[in-house]
């Protein structure tokens, strides 16, 4: 099945799925920068948020990226520049920095994965 691409009005087999352009087009465009990375993988989350709540695309966008927040597992606190899924410590309160520290000596000093590292110094629910 033939795709049209709408920067030259030409049918392709395959178009590119970042611009929807062929590959001739597409040669002459940037990657997509890093808030349109943000917005093609949260554009389904904002687009609900916006259904359910009944707000404007940026008032959901602000939401969304405030739900998404990386959080310090030992403060709770949100951590700046942190991006959701890869920073879990924060560098805030000497608890925080004690974490950080012990952290990094079991990754790279112990060996142990990163998934082990955190389970260790996870605080233990009594």
């Amino acid at each position: 099945m033939s795709e049209f691409c709408t920067e030259c009005g030409q049918f392709f087999n395959v178009l590119n799925e970042w611009t929807g352009w062929c590959a001739e087009c597409s040669q002459s465009t940037l990657p997509p920068s890093r808030v349109e990375r943000w917005l093609i993988r949260y554009a389904d989350t904002v687009e609900y948020v916006m259904q359910v709540q009944g707000i404007t695309a940026k008032l959901a966008i602000i939401e969304v990226h405030a739900t998404y927040k990386a959080t310090c597992i030992i403060c709770g606190s949100p951590i700046k520049h942190g991006t959701h899924g890869r920073h879990f410590l924060c560098n805030s309160t000497p608890e925080c920095k004690k974490a950080r520290r012990r952290y990094k000596y079991l990754i790279y000093d112990k060996g142990l994965t990163k998934e082990a590292a955190l389970a260790a110094i996870t605080p233990q629910e009594q």
